[in-house]
Formats: C-alpha cells, sequence, structure tokens
C-alpha cells in the first residue's frame, strides 16, 4: 500500500531536515544544558538525542528497556560526541513502569544531575485491532505507557491510514498529548515550558513490528523530528519569557517588553492552532468507530468547521487589529479595534469551544452505555479513554474566563500571562 497525504493548504512540507533548524546553528545552541531522553536507544528517540549533541548539549542521557540495544545507542551517542565535550549516559528503565521511573528519578537526585530538557518518547503500539475488538488489557497496558510517555507521531492524526490499523496508539497517545498539554495548563512558565508536536511518518521499529515496511508511505527522515526538538527547545513562548512575559511590564526594560509582546504574538497562532486541531482528529476517531447517522455527522462536521473558523478568525485579528501591526509591541504609533471587539469574539469563541470539547467527550459515553454486549469494565474503561473532553471544555471554559484581561493592555505582558497560559 502506497498513500501520498496531499495538505493544499500548506505551501512547503519538509520531508527531510533543513537548514532553519539545524542543531548545528549558533542560536540553537544546548551548551550548559542537561538533556534526558526516555526511550531513546532507537529511531525518534535516538534521533532526538544526536541532535542534542549536535546542538552542543553539555550531558545527553537516554533511557531504554533493552540492555543491548541500549549500549548500540550509547555507542553512536558517543561516536557523534567525540571530540564535543558532551557527556553520554546510558540508564536501563522502563518508563512503563512506575517503580522504574521512581528509581530513575532517585538515581539522578543521587547523582546531583539537573534535567534541563526532558523529552518524553516512547509507544506501545497496543494490538492491531479495533478497539472493541481488542479487549481491556492491551488497551489499559497501551494506555499506561503512552498516557505517561508522550511524543507521538502524526499517526494519530491519520485515520484512514496508520490509526486505521493502531486505533489503540491513537487513542491512548491522543490522551498523553492532552495530559502534557493540562500540566502546561497548571505550570508557571516562568518554572517549567511544555512543548507538544507530532512528528511525521517515521519508519520505526514499532511501525515495522505492525506491518509497515518502505512501501506503506512516504516516510519522513527521522533526523527530521530531532532537529526540530531543538529549535523548538529555544524558539517562541521561551524566547518571550526570557524577555519578560508574565510579569508586569513597568518592570521590564523597555526594549525587551517590545520583544516580550512580540514573541507573545508569535506564538499565539500555534497555541490556537494546538487546541483546535485535537478537535477535528477526535471527531474523525468519533466517527469511524461510533458510525453515527448522516444527520449527526453533519451537525458534528458544522460545529468543527464553525470553531475552526473561528479559530482562524483569533489567529487574523491577533495581527490585524492595530495598524501598522507594530504598534501593539509599542515600535510605532497608529490606531487599534475596541479592545472589546477582540474580547467579545474571544469570548463566543471560547464558550463554543468548551460545549464542543464538552459533546465530543458525553457523546462516546451515550453510546457505549447503550451496548448490551459490552460489559460495563469495557464501558467504564472506553468512556473514560474516550471522555478526556470534560477536562478539555474546564480548561476551555475557564481560557474564556480569563480573556477579560485582554481588556488591560496598559499591562499587557502580565495581563496576557493567564490567557497564554491556558491557551497552550
Amino acid at each position: 500500500m502506497s498513500v501520498a497525504w496531499n495538505v493544499p493548504f500548506v505551501k512547503t512540507v519538509h520531508k527531510q531536515p533543513y537548514a532553519a533548524i539545524s542543531p548545528s546553528r549558533p542560536e540553537l545552541s544546548q551548551a550548559g544544558k542537561t538533556v534526558l531522553v526516555l526511550g531513546g536507544s532507537i529511531s525518534i528517540g535516538l534521533s532526538i538525542a544526536k541532535s542534542f549533541v549536535q546542538a552542543s548539549a553539555s550531558h545527553v542521557i537516554v533511557t531504554g528497556r533493552r540492555q543491548t540495544v541500549l549500549d548500540n545507542a550509547v555507542a553512536e551517542l558517543k561516536a557523534e560526541a567525540k571530540g564535543s565535550g558532551t557527556t553520554i549516559t546510558g540508564i536501563s528503565s522502563d518508563m512503563a513502569d512506575l517503580a522504574a521511573t521512581e528509581k530513575l528519578w532517585d538515581e539522578l537526585k543521587h547523582r546531583g544531575i539537573v534535567v534541563d530538557v526532558l523529552v518524553l518518547n516512547g509507544v506501545n503500539a497496543g494490538p492491531a485491532k479495533p478497539l472493541l475488538e481488542a479487549g481491556l488489557a492491551p488497551v489499559w497496558n497501551a494506555f499506561e505507557a503512552n498516557y505517561l510517555i508522550n511524543l507521538s507521531t502524526v499517526a494519530i492524526h491519520l485515520y484512514e491510514v496508520e490509526a486505521k490499523a493502531i486505533p489503540t496508539y491513537a487513542l491512548t497517545k491522543s490522551a498523553g498529548t492532552l495530559l502534557v498539554q493540562l500540566i502546561a495548563n497548571d505550570t508557571d512558565p516562568s518554572d517549567l515550558q511544555v512543548i507538544s508536536f507530532n512528528p511525521g511518518s517515521i519508519l520505526s521499529e514499532s511501525a515495522r513490528n505492525v506491518g509497515f515496511d518502505e512501501t506503506s508511505f512516504p516516510w519522513d527522515d527521522e533526523k527530521l523530528p530531532g532537529h526540530f526538538a531543538v529549535w523548538m527547545s529555544v524558539v517562541f513562548v521561551g524566547v518571550a519569557v526570557s524577555y519578560g512575559a508574565g510579569r508586569h511590564i513597568a518592570t521590564i526594560p523597555p526594549n525587551d517588553a517590545h520583544k516580550a509582546i512580540f514573541y507573545t504574538m508569535v506564538a499565539s497562532p500555534p497555541s490556537i492552532l494546538a487546541f483546535t486541531v485535537p478537535k477535528i482528529a477526535v471527531l474523525i476517531l468519533l466517527v469511524k468507530v461510533l458510525c453515527p447517522s448522516r444527520r449527526h455527522r453533519v451537525f458534528m462536521w458544522t460545529i468543527a468547521v464553525l470553531v475552526s473558523l473561528m479559530s482562524i478568525g483569533t489567529m487574523v485579528m491577533i495581527w490585524v487589529q492595530c495598524q501598522p501591526v507594530a504598534v501593539q509591541w509599542g515600535e510605532a504609533k497608529g490606531t487599534c479595534w475596541n479592545p472589546e471587539v477582540v474580547f467579545i469574539f474571544g469570548l463566543v469563541h471560547g464558550v463554543l469551544s468548551a460545549l464542543f470539547d464538552f459533546y465530543l467527550a458525553m457523546y462516546p459515553s451515550i453510546v457505549l452505555s447503550s451496548l448490551h454486549r459490552v460489559n460495563w469494565k469495557k464501558k467504564l474503561a472506553l468512556s473514560s479513554a474516550l471522555g478526556f473532553g470534560y477536562c478539555a471544555s474546564g480548561v476551555a471554559a475557564y481560557k474564556a474566563h480569563t480573556l477579560s484581561h485582554l481588556l488591560s493592555l496598559k499591562d499587557f505582558t502580565f495581563a496576557i500571562d493567564d490567557v497564554v497560559l491556558w491557551t497552550k
């Protein structure tokens, strides 16, 4: 089977590493940082570890379950690091095992190692069967692994290809993605910055184990997510916070305040997409698994399109509300819309988003409750796994509440903090 994936609204699709995200760029240097890559002994994890070595990280630590594979990975990384001064350490650990995870962090604490960059990478693809045929135990085992270890490929969104063959992967990795988003929402970005991204389709060992080969898909180079991980560790929100985002504007030097506002704006579109795109992914999954009526599908897709259009509208409004746009970060004079326009539009968008998340969580519970041949334990497990939209709905509702801060433009860097935090 050969599949081509075309995205008409994306002008450039990279399947190979490219110069802009090269870890050799001086501005992407990881000098002085300790990087821990969980599941870093093969494929994407190993590629990420190599990229941080290339970016001159002081210490790169990788974990793996199989000692021989881990030893080979450490040897590769040491060869990559030769002459660079980067220390390489391999630790045997199973991240799906809570006791092993606690032992790992105790060991790092005992050695006096402080981790600056943590990469949550690893996978249990689960059985290659429809969810209702897979059985509770295998799905739950995958859930425990993928919920705790979260770096998932774009397969969680490709329902006609990979996720159709391994739906357990799509389900459990989507749950893991939501987990780190909620952690991000609860954490001060000056203490911890959380970034969740989906690499493209990589012909990894796990992909081969479920039957894929070189002819199955136009695979991406596994170096691409590695380079991207390094790039993401230093840009957007991190840059904004470094210039003072989240602090009272009176405490920030004027030049830094301008930059803090600018980079907050730059980070906004990907942040808005981060809570919009998963809704479409969940909707596609529910349509495939639950087979709603045509009228019901039209209703769900109408709401999804409306939410997506409002997300696009929000991204556009951020950049066109002032003329010239540099007025927003204080480097030009001009005129801006009444802030109540942006606030009201954002409030409607937030309320609709919260209601749609609630609906997407409630719908599978209603359908599963009517399946008399499925026992209550399976119903509960599947309803819980498919019902993380309740959490997303609560986050969206609170985020809508924080939008009133947009009216406080005199202290923008501080006022926008809650909005940015709950958008992440």
